[in-house]
């Protein structure tokens, strides 16, 4: 799993809600727990994620903090993701999301009966910046049928939104 942040705002994010008997040892979703996300990141923060076996819940949250000027955090708000054995991790599974055919450019993406793409997002709360990203979030390339491992998050002006692609498959919706 891969999270971008092409905010202007400074991020911590923490996971709650995982199964741990999902979940191998050193590969679960908690490894993400406090990890900072800086503004504008070239670079994702990277983690793989490792499911135990086939028994067990893969879902988790997670939770999106900003941090402030003199060093405290404010909670933000939370993607749920859903997993299972084949995805191991979804936005598109979770039913909280607004499915997306362009990206947050404008650039519009090719409808999914043609092997094109839909994206899923999650509104994370308000921006404290109010600032647009005017970075295209991450969207492919992938082979069809496949789902990203990459988050991306973005702000229109007034909300933080996690996003997530897909390439050609609705079965999960």
């Amino acid at each position: 799993m891969e999270l971008h942040n092409l905010t202007t705002v400074r991020m911590v994010v923490a996971i709650r809600g995982i199964d741990c008997d999902g979940w191998a040892v050193t590969g679960n979703p908690g490894q993400i727990t406090g990890t900072r996300l800086e503004p504008g990141a070239t670079g994702p923060a990277r983690w793989l994620l490792e499911p135990a076996n086939s028994d067990g819940r893969k879902d988790f949250d997670i939770g999106v903090f900003i941090r402030n000027r003199d060093g405290s955090l404010d909670y933000r708000g939370v993607a749920k993701f859903a997993g299972s054995w084949s995805t191991l991790t979804s936005l598109f599974e979770s039913e909280n999301g607004e499915l997306l055919y362009q990206t947050n450019t404008g650039r519009v993406l090719r409808p999914q009966s043609e092997g094109g793409y839909v994206c899923v997002r999650q509104s994370l709360g308000a921006d404290p910046n109010e600032w647009r990203t005017n970075r295209e979030f991450k969207w492919g390339p992938l082979n069809l049928g496949k789902m990203s491992s990459h988050v991306s998050i973005y702000s229109d002006g007034a909300t933080l939104y996690a996003v997530q692609c897909r390439r050609g498959d609705t079965s999960d919706f």
